[in-house]
């Protein structure tokens, strides 16, 4: 796969999140994003999806950035609800979302946890302030879904390593690079241990999540390293100019980054997360694999 993973754009300051298309081709995962607002749109309410490739009929964990005025809502605002429709239905409940930012606090995020009952078009909806905004996305059927899901196997394949780089350089793109590209993660796989993988290019992250987020991680690693957890760290492309993905990337058949797996010493996957996470999500995340 030649073209390049081209989704979201997160303005940090203005704060403005978007998702965006998948790896180049195909329809945009997130479809539109609009303000039913009697204000100008520099200052009106804005509801971004930030999670892409939400699956049907699982439990998932959503992630929204909620501007007004170009910025997030502030801490002091009172809970944000949001409400999810399946295209030609109605609304359901309006269900109360948590604003995240320990560690990413430059790119706060609102995050509820939903099951989608069926794949296709659906719309969610916020209302603050008197006013009201909405933003539709694609929810995909599992059978046609190729990366990886909880319930499934990570797939086995070889990453770039300090040893063997693949022509990857630099292997990594975070500043001061990462100490997790020592091991493959076929090789990972192997140990019988569980395994955490980032995807991600630091440098390249076009919603500038991609380093927040492995930063996030690494203040995990003593931890959880010490019980076993096994880290990857591998990067979107093979360098800083061109747009050829790291095998991997295209074995796995990625849309956008970051995307975070976690998997069990069986090799099956626990969380998949496409999106920003936090400290807390980190946390709840790697909990589950030494429980």
């Amino acid at each position: 796969m030649s073209s390049p993973l081209s989704r979201r754009t997160f303005l940090a300051g203005t704060a403005v999140l978007a998702a965006a298309a998948a790896c180049g081709k195909g329809k945009p995962k997130v479809i539109d994003t609009t303000t039913d607002s009697t204000t100008s749109a520099a200052n009106a309410l804005n509801l971004i999806v930030a999670t892409f490739d939400p699956v049907a009929g699982l439990d998932q964990r959503l992630a929204f950035a909620v501007l007004k005025d170009q910025e997030p809502l502030p801490k002091s605002e009172a809970q944000v609800m949001i409400e999810l429709v399946a295209q030609g239905g109605g609304y359901g409940p309006p269900a109360p979302a948590v604003r995240h930012d320990d560690g990413i606090e430059h790119r706060p995020f609102w995050e509820l946890t939903t099951k989608f009952t069926k794949p296709g078009v659906w719309q969610a909806r916020v209302q603050h302030g008197g006013e009201t905004a909405t933003a539709a996305f694609e929810v995909l059927d599992p059978a046609a879904v190729s990366a990886p899901i909880p319930g499934r196997a990570l797939l086995s394949t070889p990453t770039p390593t300090l040893a063997a780089t693949q022509g990857v350089t630099p292997i990594c793109t975070r500043q001061p690079a990462c100490p997790w590209h020592t091991v493959s993660l076929d090789q990972a796989l192997r140990a019988s241990k569980p395994v955490v993988v980032l995807f991600g290019t630091p440098a390249r992250c076009e919603s500038q999540t991609c380093g927040p987020v492995l930063d996030i991680l690494l203040g995990e690693k003593d931890a959880f390293e010490a019980k076993g957890v096994q880290f990857i760290h591998v990067e979107i492309y093979k360098d800083l100019q061109t747009q050829v993905h790291v095998p991997a990337v295209d074995a796995y058949k990625l849309s956008g980054d970051p995307v975070l797996f976690t998997a069990g010493a069986n090799g099956v996957v626990v969380e998949r997360v496409n999106g920003p996470f936090d400290r807390a999500d980190a946390k709840a995340f790697l909990g589950k694999l030494v429980a």
